[in-house]
């Protein structure tokens, strides 16, 4: 009888252990080797079906990219958008490419300076996301400075807000030497 027990204790119960913590159905996972994203001046031809929406932390910060891109008022009306965002000059022909390379969730005790000894305004359960980003035009897409072993990522912070999830940080992380 103890042999059920046990039995149904660990198939019924024991799973649930794995996601008391928190859940990280939120994270997006690091896309493959060799797998690019494409956010373009054209929703149809955008990977991210989400612009306009702030439902996921890689929404938002998708939506924050859209915004820089093509400097269009409804996609930057998001909070964590500054209104200078739209006085920018809009280049018709650019377009980037872009894959998640990590993700996590900040907890206590995480650090508050970034590599550059800026302080990052994150709270704890607020979402880190780091994107290998280049910027392209018709004819050119930009490539590491170094080479394609040493990249410039960019690291944003995601905060959920009552109306969804918002950048509230962007910077570019420092080459280790």
């Amino acid at each position: 009888m103890r042999y059920w027990h046990a039995l149904l204790f660990a198939v019924l119960l024991a799973p649930g252990w794995a996601f008391a913590g928190k859940p990280d159905g939120d994270l997006p996972k690091p896309d493959p080797k060799g797998y690019w994203r494409v956010m373009t001046q054209d929703d149809a031809t955008t990977t991210s079906k989400c612009l306009d929406s702030r439902k996921t932390p890689l929404c938002a910060v998708e939506n924050f990219r859209a915004c820089n891109l093509r400097v269009e008022a409804e996609l930057c009306r998001q909070p964590g958008q500054t209104d200078d965002v739209l006085t920018s000059p809009r280049f018709p022909d650019d377009w980037y490419k872009y894959r998640v390379v990590s993700s996590g969730h900040f907890k206590k005790g995480d650090p508050r300076l970034d590599d550059r000894d800026h302080e990052m305004p994150w709270v704890p359960g607020d979402i880190w996301i780091i994107l290998d980003e280049r910027h392209c035009s018709r004819t050119y897409c930009a490539k590491p400075v170094r080479s394609e072993l040493y990249y410039v990522p960019v690291r944003y912070i995601v905060h959920k807000d009552t109306d969804g999830w918002q950048v509230v940080y962007a910077f570019q992380l420092h080459w280790r030497q």
